[in-house]
């Protein structure tokens, strides 16, 4: 409950609602600017398969002003998705501390802001 006993606003117990979750078929070996059918404002989940292979990705169209997207990984080899790689057009990049390597089952929440990638815009990935 939020203060004065009301339930929290966007989505309750569970957190906000992300949006709508589409598929992305990846291709195995290393991928740039990746901009999968039915992506757009109204997209908070992808989820990725890639055949079993293992995928590096530097970059995912760049999104609106704070749009969040959670990214799962549904396969059984990799898919890592590399922090800052020039791969990419500089607003399409993923900015963490380090790449982030997703095996089966795991997650990445990714939020798009402008200030990143000094200014640039980036996907902040947490």
């Amino acid at each position: 409950m939020g203060f004065g006993g009301s339930p929290p606003s966007g989505g309750g117990p569970s957190g906000p609602e992300l949006g709508s979750s589409i598929n992305y078929v990846a291709a195995a070996g290393a991928i740039h600017d990746i901009n999968p059918a039915g992506f757009g404002a109204g997209v908070g989940a992808i989820i990725v398969t890639n055949g079993g292979g293992a995928t590096s990705c530097s970059g995912l169209a760049a999104g609106s002003e704070g749009q969040t997207v959670r990214v799962t990984y549904a396969d059984t080899g990799s898919f890592t998705l590399q922090s800052l790689n020039g791969g990419s057009a500089a607003a399409n990049r993923f900015e963490g501390f380090a790449d982030q390597t997703l095996l089966k089952g795991m997650s990445v929440l990714l939020q798009y802001r402008g200030a990143l990638n000094g200014g640039n815009g980036a996907w902040g990935m947490a």
